[in-house]
């Protein structure tokens, strides 16, 4: 198993933005996405530095300027552009299509490892991101539509909302290789997803007040239920989440890694099951199967 540790950290990557995704939908509802895009990283930020400061010696990152040039550009395409997009795409196209659209991530950032990187696959490797790309697609189309919910245009597919999923899906593949090239010269991938989250929060910095959305992040801190979550899920994400995923990209191909971190759809299942007391049929069930024997592929 120690010989697989790039593939169990980019499936524990995957398990953790499942949990994260579960605490983002359920503070969304309650305060709004932007507040909840910005909070979390004011959230994540502090962890991050503390364990810099425990466990490193430096609460913010001692890094080249080739580090920060590169994890930089990766935390302003991946936390700032990547979620907006993403976000926006939700309410024209709703999350199924969106999600759909983001499963496409994993050749993207394939195609810029090999573009940057010069990375190569085996033939296992591609017939296993298939297999199991086969098998995500299976199960997020299979999801019922959410055209009855609020900000969903019903009946009506949205051009712009394709637009942004399209983009969403583009930076997060970027974003993913970028991350690759600058984390070669940090101590540790903490600090690395630290550097990448002060470049993206200080977007957010920049946008909010330019959108005049300083009193909906105001009146989202006075929320102590959608707080506690967006602990949880900054724990989860943006803390652990991102972080194991420095780690897989290290180790392993940026597309090989970014195709365990596509699970997720199918890792939310058993929670859709039990949390949100959602009805998933045999074609689902059978769509996980197929994603985790291309993920057993994965491993060879």
């Amino acid at each position: 198993m120690l010989n697989h540790v790039g593939e169990m950290a980019a499936l524990a990557t995957a398990f953790c933005w499942t949990v994260s995704a579960l605490c983002w939908t359920a503070a969304g509802r309650r305060v709004g996405s932007l507040a909840v895009n910005i909070i979390r990283l004011l959230l994540a930020l502090p962890m991050l530095m503390l364990y810099g400061w425990i466990v490193l010696g430096e609460a913010i990152p001692q890094a080249s300027w080739h580090a920060w040039l590169w994890l930089g550009a990766s935390g302003m395409v991946g936390f700032f552009l990547c979620d907006l997009f993403f976000f926006q795409s939700f309410l024209l196209i709703g999350p199924r299509l969106a999600l759909l659209v983001f499963s496409l991530a994993p050749p993207i950032s394939v195609f810029f490892g090999w573009l940057l990187l010069g990375e190569q696959l085996t033939r296992w490797n591609w017939i296993g991101m298939a297999i199991t790309l086969s098998g995500i697609l299976w199960v997020v189309m299979e999801s019922p539509d959410q055209d009855g919910k609020p900000g969903v245009t019903p009946g009506r597919i949205v051009w712009r909302g394709w637009i942004y999923a399209a983009l969403a899906t583009l930076a997060q593949g970027l974003a993913t290789v970028l991350s690759k090239v600058g984390i070669r010269d940090v101590a540790s991938p903490f600090a690395a997803t630290e550097i990448r989250l002060i470049c993206g929060l200080a977007c957010f910095l920049v946008l909010i007040p330019l959108l005049g959305r300083q009193g909906q992040v105001f009146r989202a801190f006075r929320d102590r239920r959608a707080m506690w979550i967006m602990v949880l899920g900054a724990i989860m994400g943006p803390f652990l989440g991102v972080s194991l995923l420095m780690v897989a990209v290290t180790i392993i191909p940026a597309g090989l890694a970014q195709t365990f971190v596509s699970l997720s759809p199918v890792i939310i299942i058993p929670f859709s099951i039990v949390i949100l007391k959602e009805r998933v049929s045999l074609r689902a069930m059978l769509g996980a199967v197929v994603a985790v024997c291309g993920v057993c592929l994965l491993f060879v």
